[in-house]
């Protein structure tokens, strides 16, 4: 059985974590431990209680795409106007990568789809 919970992280989670104590014999976790969680998921949405998100203007721009950003004006008008989250996918896939000729292709790679307005997997 897998249970996944939105905004799990910011659930309390006192005395019930997954360690060999508080698992079955195959490994999973017992009946109890689940209900705990479902608990506390509900006692979190009855809270309203949110996840912080950063913005999309939070990110690091990686040096190679702020080299073609002040380079044209078309891409830096079609990359602001993209969705915040279309945004942040961006910055987050060309600032993932070590090496500098690898950020670079990645960001030849998706300047034409930017100017398209089209987003990271569109």
């Amino acid at each position: 059985m897998c249970l996944v919970v939105f905004q799990g992280c910011i659930a309390k989670r006192s005395k019930r974590s997954f360690d060999p104590a508080n698992q079955e014999c195959s490994g999973c976790p017992t009946t109890e431990v689940y209900k705990s969680y479902v608990k506390d998921a509900i006692a979190v949405e009855k809270a309203g209680l949110k996840v912080p998100l950063k913005k999309a203007t939070e990110f690091n721009i990686a040096v190679e795409f702020q080299k073609e950003l002040d380079k044209s004006a078309a891409l830096k008008k079609a990359f602001y106007a993209l969705t915040p989250g279309r945004q942040r996918g961006y910055l987050l896939h060309f600032s993932q990568p070590k090496l500098a000729t690898t950020r670079e292709s990645r960001v030849e790679k998706y300047v034409p789809q930017i100017l398209k307005g089209k987003g990271l997997d569109d």
